[in-house]
C-alpha cells in the first residue's frame, strides 16, 4: 500500500514507534472525528457485492465521516505495482486499487478499508508519521479503530492472488514483494481481538461475517465461542464450503486409488440424497437473482449519490464565481457541469431501471414461494 502527499501541503509529522503510542495518538485524532460507535463494522453479502464507490461509501458512513467538499474517486487500475494506493491532485482524491484484485471482493474491501484511512489521516487530518513502516502501521492500526478489523482480516487469506504474506507479514503481489511493514496477521488479529474485548463488543455481533481463515488467527477463547453461535451470512458460508471441497480434494489425492473410488462413490450417493427438489432448486434460483438485483440497485444508489453529491459541490462553486462576477472562471466550469449533470442524468435513469428489476426479482421470488408452500 502506498501513499502519495500533496506538493508544498503541510502535514503535521511526528515520530511514534512503540504500538501503544500510535494507538494513544489515534484516541487523540479520532476521539471527535471517527464516530463508529465502538463497534464493529459488518461486511454482510450486500456490503460485498457493492462496487467500489458504494463500499466506500459504506464505509465512510459508518464511521461517520463526511465527505464535505472533497471530491473521492475510487477505482481498480491495471499499471500499479502496490495492491492499492491513495492521493490527491488537482484538489481531487483518489483511491486505487490493484485490477488483480478485482476477482477477489475480500480482497478488493479489505485493501480498500486501508487506503481510506490514508484518506482520513492524510487528508482529513493532515497527520503522518516519519517513517513509512510506523506510518503503514498505524494506518492499520486505524482500521482497527474506525471499526473495519472483519473487513480487512477477512481479505488476508482468500483467492490466488494474496494480498497480504502470511509468512513475510508484507504486501504481496504475483511474483513480487513490497515490503511496508505491516503487521502479520496474527498480530493484527491480537490488536482487533483488543478492540473487542476493550469495547465488551458481544460476539454475535461479527460472528456471522468472519471468515474462517480470519476466525482462525483470533485468540483461542474467541474461536470457541464464535463456533457456538448459530447463523453465518451467505458469503461465509459459501466460503466454508469451498475451503472444505479443497481440503476433501487434497486429502483423497493422497490416500491411493481404492480410497478414491470409495470416496467418490460415497460423494455420488451422498449428493444424490442431498439433491434439492425442483421447487427448491427454483425457490433458491429466484432468491438468488432477488438478492444479485438488490445488490445493484444499492450500488447504482451508492454512485447515485456520489454523482449527486459532485454536481452539488460544482453548482455551489459556480454560485461562488458569479456572486464575484468572476465570468471567466463561471464559464470554464460550466462546461464540466453540464457533464457532471449529464453523468447523473444517465446514473438516475440506470438506478430507476435496477429499481424495476429489483422489484420484479423479489415479486417473482414471493410469488414462487406462495404458490408452493
Amino acid at each position: 500500500m502506498s501513499v502519495r502527499y500533496g506538493k508544498g501541503r503541510k502535514y503535521t509529522t511526528e515520530k511514534l514507534t512503540g504500538d501503544q503510542e500510535k494507538w494513544d495518538q489515534l484516541l487523540t485524532l479520532f476521539g471527535s472525528a471517527i464516530n463508529s460507535g465502538h463497534t464493529l463494522f459488518r461486511p454482510t453479502d450486500e456490503f460485498y457485492a457493492l462496487p467500489l464507490p458504494s463500499m466506500a461509501a459504506a464505509m465512510l458512513s459508518f464511521a461517520g465521516v463526511n465527505l464535505d467538499n472533497d471530491r473521492l474517486r475510487v477505482s481498480f487500475r491495471k499499471d500499479m505495482r502496490s495492491s492499492g494506493w491513495y492521493f490527491e491532485h488537482d484538489g481531487i482524491h483518489y483511491i486505487q486499487i490493484n485490477q488483480s484484485h478485482a476477482n477477489n471482493f475480500l480482497e478488493s474491501a479489505a485493501v480498500l478499508a486501508h487506503c481510506l484511512m490514508h484518506y482520513v489521516l492524510v487528508s482529513g487530518m493532515n497527520y503522518r508519521l516519519n517513517t513509512t513502516q510506523d506510518n503503514e502501521q498505524l494506518t492499520e492500526m486505524a482500521t482497527v479503530y474506525a471499526g473495519f478489523g472483519i473487513v480487512v482480516m477477512n481479505g488476508f487469506n482468500h483467492g490466488a492472488n494474496r494480498w497480504y504474506s502470511r509468512s513475510s507479514g508484507k504486501l504481496k503481489q504475483p511474483s513480487r514483494r513490497a515490503s511496508f511493514g505491516y503487521y502479520r496477521p496474527k498480530q493484527y488479529a491480537e490488536i482487533v481481538a483488543g478492540y473487542i474485548d476493550d469495547n465488551e463488543i458481544d460476539d454475535s455481533v461479527y460472528a456471522s461475517y468472519i471468515m474462517p481463515g480470519a476466525l482462525r488467527l483470533m485468540p483461542k477463547e474467541i474461536r470457541r465461542d464464535v463456533r457456538k453461535l448459530p447463523g453465518r451470512s451467505e458469503t461465509v458460508a459459501n466460503v466454508t464450503k469451498a475451503r472444505f471441497r479443497r481440503k476433501l480434494t487434497r486429502r483423497l489425492v493422497g490416500v491411493g486409488a481404492l480410497a478414491l473410488v470409495i470416496a467418490a462413490s460415497y460423494l455420488v450417493v451422498t449428493t444424490l440424497m442431498s439433491v434439492p427438489s425442483t421447487v427448491k432448486r427454483q425457490e433458491v434460483s429466484l432468491r438468488t437473482a432477488a438478492n444479485h438485483a438488490k445488490a445493484a440497485y444499492i450500488g447504482c444508489e451508492g454512485a447515485l449519490a456520489a454523482d449527486k453529491n459532485t454536481l452539488t459541490q460544482t453548482n455551489n462553486q459556480m454560485k461562488v464565481y458569479q456572486t464575484a462576477g468572476n465570468t471567466t472562471a463561471y464559464n470554464e466550469l460550466s462546461h464540466q457541469q453540464g457533464e457532471e449533470a449529464d453523468a447523473y442524468n444517465n446514473q438516475q435513469a440506470q438506478c430507476s431501471t435496477l429499481s424495476n428489476q429489483q422489484n420484479n426479482s423479489s415479486q417473482n421470488y414471493t410469488t414462487y414461494t406462495q404458490e408452493n408452500q
